[in-house]
């Protein structure tokens, strides 16, 4: 008989590995590459009005917009690691403390930061590299995606997050899927049809989150298997080991976004003295840098449940089968885009913007950034798993050796001995290094417990 619809402990613990697998991440993954169409959509139709201004500027807007997807991820994964593990150890009472936790405190961080941070909106962008040329630009984009949006935008991450703990990656899909070509539809009308340039890309922005997060709510109030994340205000009871747990897990994915964002702020800082063509360059590259990534964060979140689920009820088989799969993908997907991106930098580059100096200085950044592929997806998918066992300390470790930190020295280094060519080839120096840390992480793991799971293994 085939089923019609999916229980979260069908998909967790009941069907073949493989298809549970791909029916988690698929849709994520997808997701995330629509995201990324979206993403670059503001850069490519931008570009298209020729002004490496433009181009710049919204480039620059991206560190305080990131701040919101960590808080999410903070929130979100937290939440969905101790669902999952709750769930798998049959405590439905702490899955449902956890979800309240992370919808009601979440959004109150959220909103503290977006009004925090339009109050010191002019230091705010100075310090992101916002300087110059492109102020005017990125304080006219910020206004609307992310004082007016920042909420949704939020929203939009948070509420996907719950709702894969629940199994419903494919809701969850089509729920932040749908904000995304939302997006991209009103990008050209409003940037040239209504003609409000960058104003327009922001509005797209902003109307493509609250589609997504009208289309999730819906979702989230109308299917029955979601009652455990449905959590109203009043049910927010805190409890500070369930809080903790949240908070203490999450926090590994919001340090990695924030150093993310800091990382990326220094590319700002060393490339803006050089001129808008290698700003402009540089955020084509970061762009696609974070592509990548949310192909590889598509991945690890959608393979998390799975094993939080798996590793509480013992069934280490699961697991170690689960994680096989998700590293294959990891290293297929990641080398087919390092082959892709290191063959055709200027055609790439020349895609977003046709500026002759903008491609000549593009052509050495796409290169150096193609080579953090492979070993950040696998970086990522590390950090993953252990958040999905329950570990603290062992992500932290991987979270503060990459980026914002050792890539920024790195960085720095290579912008004294190379110039101003060579500065992002600091990136892959630092994720191949953080690659050997996750190894010798994961080693360390193996000599004090299990990795696979609470109870001995059944091989």
């Amino acid at each position: 008989m085939v089923r019609k619809h999916y229980d979260k402990n069908y998909v967790f613990a009941e069907m073949p590995v493989g298809r549970a697998v791909a029916y988690l991440v698929v849709p994520t993954v997808l997701t995330q590459i629509i995201s990324i169409l979206y993403n670059l959509a503001d850069t490519y139709f931008i570009g298209q009005v020729g002004d490496p201004a433009l181009v710049a500027a919204v480039g620059v807007s991206l560190p305080p917009m990131m701040m919101l997807t960590a808080l999410a991820n903070l929130f979100g994964v937290g939440a969905s690691s101790v669902i999952s593990r709750s769930l798998g150890a049959g405590d439905e009472t702490t899955a449902r403390k956890a979800a309240a936790f992370s919808l009601w405190v979440g959004t109150a961080v959220a909103a503290s930061y977006i009004i925090l941070a339009g109050v010191f909106h002019d230091p705010l962008i100075d310090v992101v590299g916002g300087v110059g040329e492109p102020h005017e630009h990125v304080v006219t984009y910020l206004t609307w995606a992310f004082a007016i949006g920042g909420l949704f935008f939020f929203l939009t991450g948070l509420l996907a997050h719950l709702l894969r703990s629940m199994s419903k990656s494919v809701e969850a899909s089509i729920g932040v899927a749908a904000g995304s070509v939302i997006n991209i539809i009103l990008d050209p009308l409003l940037i040239f049809g209504a003609g409000w340039g960058i104003q327009g890309a922001a509005v797209a922005t902003l109307v493509g989150q609250v589609a997504s997060v009208a289309l999730l709510l819906w979702y989230l109030l109308h299917d029955e298997d979601c009652a455990i994340v449905r959590q109203a205000p009043s049910k927010l009871a805190l409890d500070g080991t369930v809080a903790h747990e949240v908070a203490t897990i999450g926090f590994v994915s919001f340090c990695m976004t924030t150093l993310a964002q800091v990382s990326n702020t220094c590319v700002n800082i060393l490339v803006s003295p050089h001129g808008a063509a290698y700003l402009a360059a540089s955020s084509v590259a970061i762009k696609l840098n974070i592509a990548a990534f949310a192909i590889a964060i598509g991945l690890s979140t959608g393979v998390l449940p799975i094993i939080g689920f798996n590793y509480a009820a013992g069934n280490g088989n699961r697991v170690k089968a689960a994680l096989k799969v998700a590293v294959t993908f990891s290293i297929c997907m990641s080398a087919f885009f390092t082959v892709l991106v290191f063959s055709f930098p200027d055609a790439i580059t020349a895609f977003f913007i046709a500026d002759p100096a903008t491609i000549e200085c593009g052509r050495s950044y796409l290169r150096e950034v193609s080579l953090c592929f492979i070993p950040s997806g696998l970086v990522f998918l590390t950090t993953s798993y252990l958040q999905a066992i329950g570990q603290k300390r062992r992500p932290f470790i991987l979270a503060f050796t990459r980026m914002g930190t050792v890539d920024v020295v790195c960085m720095i280094a290579c912008s004294i001995f190379l110039g101003p060519s060579g500065i992002l080839l600091g990136k892959p120096i630092a994720d191949w290094l953080c690659l050997c840390t996750a190894c010798l992480v994961i080693n360390n793991l193996r000599k004090h417990q299990s990795p696979f799971a609470r109870e001995n293994d059944e091989a």
